[in-house]
């Protein structure tokens, strides 16, 4: 089976089972199997044993951490694969070398070859070849028993490129959990665990011990871990799980420091870095919001690791450069939007628990203090809605609900009359709630975009389309 073009890759991945845009789902075998993941990196020759990697799980700040860690690995000459999730707005966003997103022909060659491994038995391939014909046997489920899922497919794909660039390094953020996770097939040179909160409650459990134990499955015999985690409860999982398998732990607030945080008036963050073997004083933040710099505390001890490995030769100005450029979009984003009579602030953030929601909030506050806010607001079913719009909505003068484009979103008719707090308007989609706030004459400076990763998707594709959400207004 060859795959002609990029869209052609997409309509075959869209037949694998993937359970970021499905339903519920249970954490079990049935569903993650690692032994599946396994096998089809062998088959592929395990590429990822071909260069080091960093791996990066946590409920918080996975993301932004595993982007300033390959960030501080580029500037010092490192040729570094990155692979997150989800993505905003192009699925290639996932799967980066040196900052620039794996090419369409890059994406559909690597796809053909797995798809080699995968539809290794001729039933099967002649399976997805009715399936994509549209014909009788295309009603029928890819059940992933059998199949690797959507995620395990883009995982595979990702470290095979990897691989085909020669990287110096990989630092690949974990998708769900960390025990079972398509990710978890890699041995790292270094485990990162961020800050533990009570998220995706159905799949890693209701407690925070629960989710850290989900979390701590990426620790592998020998291989040093760097924690964000503070709370005693799940803090206690991970040092246990350390300790079970000989592996050495770092903790921020005792082996990694993030000192002197503080706030700089115009946006950013200054503060002051150590971890074991380095020291970084002074050092400036693009990101907006004091918790960044639990983040970029958790990245600079992970360079000092690799440091301690003979990886790379960490120096000061290459640091402080680094951490001062980086940008992760959609987390506290600020962007300047045209609006009538001028220009004003957007603020686009993925937060999606009520942590981030208190988190976001600060970080609103304290760089714009007396500014008048604007939130515009959609989630996900299954999240925790009614605490982030707690934390939320205190902090604006207005709030925006609004429908995301999913077929898992909220339906945000009942929060539109919940009593007390600013006034609450009830928008029919992402894109007349846009319309509505950037040619509102009514004096607003900041409008921030939250509570989900597709919202927040939805947002840059309509800034990028802002002609046709004025064809839609008028």
């Amino acid at each position: 089976m060859r795959i002609r073009s990029y869209s052609e890759a997409l309509r075959y991945l869209a037949l694998f089972t993937d359970y970021e845009r499905g339903g519920r789902v249970l954490l079990g075998h049935s569903t993650f199997r690692l032994r599946r993941m396994l096998r089809l990196l062998r088959g592929l020759g395990a590429p990822e044993r071909d260069y080091p990697v960093v791996h990066v799980t946590g409920s918080k700040g996975k993301g932004t951490t595993s982007t300033l860690i390959a960030a501080l690995a580029q500037a010092h000459g490192l040729r570094v694969g990155l692979y997150t999730s989800p993505h905003l707005q192009d699925l290639r966003e996932r799967i980066q070398v040196d900052g620039h997103a794996i090419p369409r022909a890059g994406f559909t060659r690597a796809l053909d070859v797995l798809l080699d491994v995968v539809l290794a038995r001729a039933a099967d391939a002649a399976w997805v070849r009715e399936a994509l014909a549209g014909s009788g046997n295309a009603a029928r489920p890819i059940v992933p028993d059998r199949f690797p899922t959507f995620f395990e497919i883009t995982t595979a794909i990702a470290l095979l490129w990897f691989q085909w660039q020669h990287v110096d390094l990989a630092v690949v953020e974990v998708g769900l959990g960390g025990r079972l996770d398509a990710t978890n097939g890699v041995r790292p040179q270094v485990a990162v665990i961020t800050r533990i909160e009570l998220e995706h409650t159905e799949v890693l459990g209701t407690t925070r011990a629960a989710v850290a134990r989900e979390k701590a499955g990426i620790i592998k015999r020998g291989v040093p871990v760097i924690t964000g985690e503070r709370r005693p409860e799940a803090l206690a999982v991970i040092a246990a799980a350390a300790r079970a398998r000989g592996a050495r732990l770092w903790r921020l607030g005792h082996e990694v420091q993030a000192r002197h945080v503080r706030t700089l008036r115009g946006g950013g963050v200054r503060a002051d870095f150590f971890a074991p073997g380095l020291a970084l004083r002074q050092a400036r933040l693009a990101l907006l919001g004091t918790h960044q710099a639990d983040n970029a505390a958790l990245a600079v001890a992970t360079v000092a690791e690799l440091a301690a490995q003979g990886r790379l030769a960490p120096r000061r100005r290459v640091l402080l450069d680094a951490l001062a450029r980086t940008v992760v979009p959609a987390r506290v984003q600020p962007l300047i939007v045209p609006v009538r009579g001028g220009e004003r602030t957007l603020v686009l953030d993925t937060c999606h628990t009520a942590d981030s929601a208190r988190a976001l909030a600060a970080a609103l506050t304290t760089t714009w203090p007396r500014a008048p806010r604007w939130l515009i607001f959609g989630a996900l079913q299954g999240k925790d809605i009614a605490g982030m719009l707690r934390c939320l909505t205190p902090h604006f003068d207005l709030v925006l609900l609004t429908p995301v484009a999913s077929g898992r979103s909220w339906d945000p008719t009942a929060f539109a009359t919940a009593p007390g707090g600013p006034p609450r308007w009830l928008a029919r989609d992402l894109r007349h709630a846009l319309a509505f706030a950037l040619d509102c004459p009514e004096p607003w400076r900041v409008l921030a975009v939250a509570g989900s990763t597709y919202l927040a998707g939805e947002t840059l594709s309509a800034l990028d389309s802002r002609q046709r959400v004025g064809a839609l207004r008028q």
